[in-house]
């Protein structure tokens, strides 16, 4: 029993101070690769969340941009002359001329042929007997816009309004 006591006694010390006895070169080299796979590990793990994070503030100065975007396409188009970004009530009870585009994102939300078809209703207008926005807009038909703003920069407002979807 002296002996094995005495063993571990010298492979501890081997671990902390230097590797003096020849039974402790194994343990002693297992203990080191581990601790080199556990540097390498938080490295790996350090530079991936830092990836992550410079991903995130990317994709986010994108977002800001392409709304600054639609947003002055939509000014200058005159579109906020009848829309609003999100759907406000009128103090005295009216119903908006047109209908906030979070709702419109609402209403097409995953349908199919949406982006396509609002286009189409920027562009040319909408039938002013097809009033779907019952009670939430004063039903006035969208007048054509093709003078305003052109088919490319359309899409592209039509685009961010469906992402406001919830």
């Amino acid at each position: 029993m002296p002996n094995n006591k005495w063993r571990n006694v010298v492979h501890h010390q081997c671990l902390f101070q230097s590797v003096r006895h020849a039974s402790c070169l194994p343990k002693f080299a297992l203990f080191f690769q581990l601790e080199v796979l556990t540097m390498i590990h938080r490295s790996l793990l350090a530079g991936l969340t830092g990836l992550l994070m410079l991903t995130s503030l990317a994709a986010s100065a994108a977002d800001t941009a392409s709304i600054e975007k639609a947003q002055k396409l939509a000014s200058e188009a005159g579109c906020f002359a009848c829309h609003t970004v999100k759907h406000q009530a009128a103090k005295d009870g009216s119903l908006p001329v047109g209908p906030a585009w979070e709702d419109v994102a609402a209403q097409y939300k995953g349908k199919p042929g949406a982006a396509e078809f609002l286009t189409r209703i920027v562009l040319e207008g909408s039938n002013p007997y097809a009033s779907h926005w019952k009670n939430k807009a004063a039903g006035l038909a969208m007048p054509p816009n093709a003078v305003a703003i052109n088919e490319r920069d359309a899409r592209q407002l039509v685009s961010w309004i469906l992402s406001l979807a919830k």
